[in-house]
């Protein structure tokens, strides 16, 4: 289903985020237009509920925020099912999972790039699973996610090849 402006407007939108200045960036664009109500996540709880505090009262919406490690599939679980009971369904997640310690490939050992496909390419996978399921009920749904950049980096390596591969 192709999402047009009329489809978008008034989703329930899901942010899944490590940074918290993008969660701000994706609800300033989407918040404005399409949706009522947004539930994200962070690992720290002063992070999210100060975040949630400060969207909520620039767009007078429901925010609900919540503590997840995205790296964990049982806190990811916990998260959409809470979603779930508050918002009734997700209509929109954006994916934005931060990024491995920066480091240059000839830096990077096999532990880096383990770490980096559990940020980077696991975390997305299990967030796609718990989450298409549900927009597929729904007869709707977007998933958004960040690239790095045109040129990446070179010390961000491992996060520019793994952001390729999904």
């Amino acid at each position: 289903m192709k999402a047009t402006k009329q489809s978008l407007v008034r989703k329930r939108l899901k942010i899944a985020s490590l940074s918290l200045a993008m969660v701000i960036t994706y609800a300033d664009t989407l918040m404005k237009r399409y949706t009522s109500q947004i539930g994200m996540c962070c690992r720290y709880i002063e992070h999210i509920m100060n975040t949630s505090t400060e969207i909520q009262n620039k767009y007078g919406c429901l925010v609900n925020g919540f503590v997840a490690d995205l790296t964990n599939p049982i806190d990811i679980k916990n998260m959409i099912q809470a979603v779930i009971e508050s918002t009734k369904r997700i209509d929109i997640l954006v994916i934005n999972n931060g990024t491995p310690n920066p480091r240059s490939f000839s830096k990077c050992d096999i532990q880096d790039w383990l770490e980096g496909i559990n940020i980077c390419l696991k975390s997305t996978i299990y967030l796609c699973q718990e989450t298409l399921p549900i927009m597929k009920k729904n007869g709707f749904g977007i998933i958004m996610t960040s690239i790095f950049a045109k040129e990446p980096d070179p010390n961000f390596v491992i996060s520019s090849v793994l952001r390729l591969s999904p």
